[in-house]
């Protein structure tokens, strides 16, 4: 179905009266002609100064000439421009052009454009609810510069449903041709062309109804300023991130330094992390492979709500595993005969911790035990003998013997080796 489209230009900030230009010309020998119309309004005598582009930008030989005071000059483009390489030109001279388009069969009403000096950076196209008119535009790439040149459907909630770039690197002074036929027609929505760099464009409609409606005329086209996308957010940096071999560990928005300047950090964000090496993934969960510890490098992004970051690599820390026992607490039962009370604390593989600890130093060869299950019996002495000591709130480590470990004990004892007697004990937890 074809579609049509009413043109509103949108005006770019840069743009503006620097070149007068027709942006277009028919090529010779195709479905339409070009008619030029070349007014003096002025008092005097003006001269004119045309400089033709071929459509790859290539300048062509300038055709310049006079018109007499209130002369008007009617002539087809190919009789102005005899080479026939001529796609448009712009124009040097106080004098008025206007180009007259028609089907090359002069079925069609001529439609008729003026010069225009203004440039832009973006045009917008609004649909017509008519099914039998058919738009094109002709852009002309004003800038210095190859540039790329974009479409966009923007839906009638001003939100973009589909961008194309039919035109790639389109070279400096170069003309392209596009016609609207390639989008879904959605009610209200409405097309965006723009580029980097200025355009310059001629908008036409023709209609398609047959015998009595063959009509033919050229959009209207004011313009506004420049398009600018929502720019992607940048990951900068990151908290350190540490897990131990074989812990599974979620990473979160709160986990990532991020730069947005057209939005707030991490409002309305999502984050996506990537599958890698030495690790497993469920959903934005990894976890490291079975004997893994070092650094992994975790590959995530972070999207606005419109548009994703870049990759970060992201680095997690996984070190040896924690024995679970590392931390566990023996309260002492407190002793009155002996003034002993406090606790012990399993502070690491090799490390046990008296703190808070009383003790009024009575009884003979008194030493610190640890055992199974209270078996202090067949228990390990860990310390010299402590008696004749007093000890009012000390803190006291205990280095375990080198062919003891953590699985040896999970109970403590202040014991009396002479006469085999508890003083005082807790079980760890």
């Amino acid at each position: 179905m074809i579609r049509s489209f009413l043109i509103l230009a949108l005006m770019s900030t840069a743009a503006m009266a620097q070149t007068r230009i027709i942006p277009h010309l028919t090529r010779p020998g195709g479905d339409f002609t070009t008619n030029l119309i070349l007014v003096n309004s002025q008092d005097s005598m003006q001269e004119y100064r045309l400089t033709p582009y071929a459509e790859d930008g290539a300048e062509l030989e300038v055709v310049s000439g006079f018109l007499a005071a209130g002369e008007t000059l009617n002539i087809g483009a190919e009789d102005l421009f005899p080479s026939g390489a001529a796609s448009h030109f712009t124009i040097t001279g106080d004098i008025y052009i206007t180009v007259a388009y028609q089907d090359a069969q002069a079925t069609n009403s001529s439609a008729h454009v003026g010069s225009s000096d203004t440039q832009a950076h973006r045009w917008r196209l609004y649909p017509g609810e008519l099914d039998d008119v058919v738009d094109g535009i002709a852009v002309v790439n004003m800038d210095t510069e190859p540039r790329d040149i974009q479409v966009r459907q923007v839906s009638a909630d001003n939100t973009e449903h589909m961008r194309i770039t039919p035109f790639n690197q389109v070279a400096p002074n170069s003309k392209s041709l596009y016609v609207f036929q390639d989008f879904e027609k959605l009610p209200g929505a409405y097309f965006e062309i723009f580029s980097e760099g200025p355009l310059s464009i001629t908008a036409l409609r023709f209609a398609t109804g047959g015998a009595g409606f063959n009509y033919f005329w050229a959009s209207d086209t004011p313009a506004l300023p420049a398009l600018v996308d929502n720019q992607a957010p940048v990951i900068t940096g990151q908290e350190t991130l540490t897990t131990q071999a074989g812990t599974p560990l979620t990473i979160t928005l709160d986990d990532l330094r991020v730069a947005d300047d057209d939005n707030t950090y991490p409002d309305d964000f999502t984050l996506g992390v990537f599958d890698g090496d030495n690790y497993t993934r469920d959903g934005n969960t990894i976890t490291p492979v079975d004997g893994f510890t070092g650094d992994l490098s975790v590959g995530v992004t972070v999207n606005d709500g419109t548009v994703d970051s870049e990759v970060y690599q992201l680095t997690v820390t996984v070190t040896e595993p924690v024995d679970p026992r590392i931390g566990q607490v023996a309260v002492l039962s407190p002793s009155q005969r002996y003034g002993i009370s406090g606790r012990a604390v399993i502070v690491d593989e090799r490390t046990v911790r008296l703190e808070n600890f009383f003790y009024n130093g009575d009884g003979p060869d008194v030493r610190v035990y640890l055992a199974l299950d209270r078996n202090f019996v067949s228990g390990k002495p860990v310390t010299e003998a402590i008696s004749g000591t007093n000890y009012d709130n000390a803190t006291i480590d205990i280095t375990l013997p080198d062919d003891f470990t953590l699985d040896d004990f999970n109970s403590i004892s202040i014991w009396c080796t002479v006469f085999s007697i508890n003083f005082s004990a807790g079980d760890f937890q």
